[in-house]
């Protein structure tokens, strides 16, 4: 305050009065008009930008879409995997197959295998050569809504069988089971699934 004085006193003095009050006015104007813009350049900011950052509730729809859409991906893949595994080999791969098929399912799997024991010996015994065939694997494989903890499946696919120098026979196999969650565990399961409830049916040759 003091040094303001005396700055005005020689501006006095000097005729300099008129000249100190602009410089002061200048330095007011100059430090309101940063003020100004400074704000109007925020708020552009937020007008332009603010459109494109998703509320709480759109983030969690896109994250839960994107986790189903990975999800169907993945349990897709687990039973095709599982069916080729299951129902494709020959005498040479067959019990390979067929045990790495296991890891992929809970009891009702291996119910199923002690069913097909007779079978897995004629594969064997009579060189026979089994194959599916994935008309559209998209609709041949659905998924349905979480209940329980599970995912009700149903996997259509058609089972090739011929044994040397005879005819091809074709059947419509079908497979209606539950998808659980569980720990992955490489290489045996990597999606992390395991299929429970499981039957089948295998329908008379097509023609």
């Amino acid at each position: 305050m003091k040094k303001t004085m005396e700055l005005l006193k020689k501006a006095k003095e000097f005729n300099l009065l008129p000249f100190y009050l602009l410089g002061l006015l200048l330095v007011a104007f100059t430090f309101v008009l940063a003020i100004f813009l400074g704000f109007k350049n925020i708020s552009q900011f937020k007008e332009k930008h603010s459109f494109i950052l998703p509320s709480n509730d759109l983030l969690f729809d896109r994250q839960k879409e994107k986790k189903d859409a990975e999800f169907l991906i993945s349990a897709s893949s687990h039973l095709r995997d599982f069916t080729e595994l299951f129902f494709a080999y020959d005498k040479k791969d067959c019990k390979l197959r067929v045990e790495r098929a296991l890891w992929m399912g809970d009891t009702s799997v291996e119910k199923i295998y002690n069913h097909l024991s007779n079978w897995f010996i004629s594969i064997r015994q009579e060189s026979l050569v089994t194959k599916i065939i994935w008309r559209d694997v998209e609709s041949d494989i659905q998924i349905g809504e979480k209940k329980n903890n599970a995912f009700p499946f149903i996997a259509r696919a058609l089972l090739e069988i011929h044994q040397e120098r005879e005819d091809k026979k074709t059947f419509e196999l079908y497979l209606k089971g539950n998808l659980i969650e569980v720990s992955k565990n490489f290489p045996l399961n990597p999606h992390g699934l395991l299929i429970c409830d499981l039957s089948y049916s295998k329908t008379t040759p097509t023609q």
